[in-house]
């Protein structure tokens, strides 16, 4: 392993943070998330029904445990 690995991977320990992988398919509704504040835009969403459809979709998708495929 290279020293900086060895060095990121005693520091996580000493300081107790857990890392962790995201599978590509389960950010869809961060990607949404992130293409709506790249519009510059203010909105609030008070509640899950009120995202936009592909969001909602991606969500609900992501707490059935049914992977979704993004392109």
């Amino acid at each position: 392993m290279d020293a900086e690995v060895i060095m990121i991977l005693q520091l996580s320990q000493e300081l107790q943070i857990i890392m962790v992988h995201t599978y590509r398919e389960e950010n869809g509704s961060v990607v949404g998330f992130s293409k709506l504040g790249s519009t510059q835009q203010n909105l609030l969403f008070w509640s899950v029904v009120a995202l936009p459809r592909q969001m909602r979709a991606s969500y609900f998708l992501l707490k059935l445990g049914v992977a979704a495929i993004r392109h």
